[in-house]
């Protein structure tokens, strides 16, 4: 693996803000622990030296560097990748036997239980449709031993961003500079591809194969100021929509409670049967809708069931 310097494209930073990056500067340590200030998940940011000329930090997205990787060391990155998920599905596996460990020692209230255990031995099993692992990795030829091994600091596999820079980004400007032969990128693909395998079981084994989902709502806070949130949400709905689903954006203060069966709708009043969240779980069940949130899941389809029994 190498670090290789490179000339900075003429208006770099208007240039990825125009393909989606909004989120334009990293904060320098005097305002990183400011409020509003976005935290740094990209490894090509923590090592920039540079300082841009607007407020003495560094540009989220360097342009004047890249990191060129063997063959070889991709083959390792993507099968560690692979073998660190799957030790995170065996730690699941024994959670969902061993439930009293969810509720005392992970803080997770006794009303998630049932949906998690029924969601996990859902089969076929339904995948992921996207995470971020946070890796070190100093590439196979490091004088330190130690550093040819990838480490895993951190799965984030409930609220991830990074997708823009990654899926998009990254690969104009391969297009744009030519620098390297190719990129081990196939986000755009493998969304799609999830997006439809997860709607159709969704379909096929929630909604008993007798209603389509109307809409997808993907979901985020209103006033999130970096634009993150947003522009992220709004790739995987983009890739929602090539999978052949429609979809469409809610703000989460835009999804309410019925007063008469206590479901949750969109502001359009329509019940929200699939719903993607940029929202962390654990807000989700502190707050007072959260158990109701839960009872609903129990719900989903149930209309269209009891409907289709009539029919029949």
């Amino acid at each position: 693996m190498r670090r290789i310097k490179i000339d900075k494209r003429p208006n770099a930073t208007r240039l990825v803000q125009s393909q989606g990056l909004v989120y334009r500067y990293e904060p320098s340590p005097s305002s990183a622990a400011a409020p509003g200030s976005k935290a740094s998940s990209s490894p090509t940011t923590a090592t920039t030296t540079s300082s841009s000329s607007e407020g003495g930090d560094d540009p989220y997205w360097p342009d004047n560097r890249y990191y060129s990787f063997t063959s070889e060391e991709i083959a390792l990155l993507e099968t560690a990748g692979q073998d660190v998920f799957a030790m995170c599905c065996e730690a699941a596996d024994y959670l969902v036997a061993h439930p009293e460990i969810i509720t005392k020692n992970m803080a997770i209230p006794a009303f998630c239980l049932q949906q998690i255990a029924r969601s996990w031995a859902r089969e076929p099993a339904w995948g992921s449709v996207y995470g971020r692992f946070d890796v070190c990795f100093g590439g196979l030829d490091h004088p330190d031993p130690r550093q040819r091994i990838p480490k895993f600091y951190e799965f984030n596999a409930d609220t991830p961003t990074s997708l823009v820079e990654a899926a998009t980004i990254q690969w104009q400007w391969l297009e744009q500079t030519g620098h390297g032969r190719d990129q081990f990128n196939s986000l755009t693909e493998r969304l799609v591809e999830a997006w439809r395998r997860n709607l159709t079981l969704i379909e096929t084994k929630v909604m008993g194969g007798v209603h389509r989902p109307s809409v997808i709502h993907f979901a985020t806070s209103r006033g999130e100021p970096t634009g993150e949130d947003a522009l992220n949400t709004t790739l995987l709905m983009a890739t929602c929509e090539q999978a052949g689903w429609r979809a469409e954006p809610i703000f989460m203060d835009q999804i309410g409670q019925s007063r008469d069966n206590g479901r949750f709708y969109d502001h359009k009043g329509r019940h929200i049967d699939v719903c993607f969240k940029l929202y962390p779980w654990e807000w989700m069940v502190e707050q007072p809708f959260g158990e109701a949130c839960f009872r609903d899941m129990e719900r989903v389809g149930e209309g269209v069931r009891a409907a289709a029994a009539t029919c029949c």
